[in-house]
């Protein structure tokens, strides 16, 4: 399911299962719900189920352009799925979004920030909230080998003005990569981390905070 062209404004996309039951009849991404910009004023519940890309996307600058703002997210449910969420901006503006209630395994990484698109510009994430995440390491559905990623992925040349994550609780068994992964060209102007565990039981070291950008404040507790 996709959104692209002149803009969605005042929306609600609720209740969808996506019922991969595999295996893939052909080598293709089959999305889940992806929100090209323009964007504004929505809300988006209760995905479920399996895809071979983000079972959501926000992605201000893809097959259309502009800023996607003010939308809630609320309630993402998939085993071994791709990824729960992926926010592009190539230099449209991205803000004002909360994403809460996340819960499953996914054989990529849950949440990705990223440009994507190889562009001289930076993208642009204003005010980001994410809370209540109970996530890990998944498998590939087709039980092909897979290296897996960071489950926070922030990469590219992108700015992020605020980004508060609450409340993630994190079992892994699968893969010690680290909890979150901030690329060499990230600017975070304020980063607020609360309320995190982490169970490991892969018998291996794993790094929480993986940073190599630029953070101008970080708070962190709990």
């Amino acid at each position: 399911l996709r959104h692209t062209g002149r803009g969605l404004a005042y929306f609600t996309i609720e209740n969808i299962r996506f019922d991969y039951e595999g295996p893939r009849p052909h080598r293709i991404n089959m999305d889940g719900v992806h929100l090209d910009g323009p964007c504004k004023f929505g809300v988006v519940r209760n995905l479920q189920g399996t895809t071979y890309d983000d079972l959501l996307a926000l992605n201000a600058d893809d097959m259309a352009s502009g800023p996607i703002e003010s939308v809630a997210v609320d309630g993402i449910f998939a085993n071994d799925c791709l990824r729960a969420v992926r926010l592009l901006s190539a230099e449209s503006r991205v803000s004002d979004i909360t994403i809460a209630n996340v819960f499953g395994t996914f054989y990529s990484n849950p949440f990705e920030f990223s440009q994507y698109y190889a562009t001289p510009k930076r993208g642009d994430f204003g005010r980001i909230v994410i809370r209540n995440v109970f996530v890990s390491c998944g498998s590939h559905p087709e039980k092909s080998a897979w290296e897996g990623r960071p489950l926070f992925v922030m990469n590219d040349k992108i700015d992020i003005e605020y980004l508060a994550i609450d409340n993630f609780h994190r079992d892994e068994a699968l893969r010690a990569v680290p909890c979150f992964r901030i690329g060499k060209s990230v600017h975070i102007r304020a980063l607020a981390l609360s309320n995190i565990s982490l169970r490991n039981r892969t018998g291996n070291p794993i790094t929480f905070l993986d940073h190599e950008g630029v953070i101008d404040r970080l708070v962190a507790n709990n």
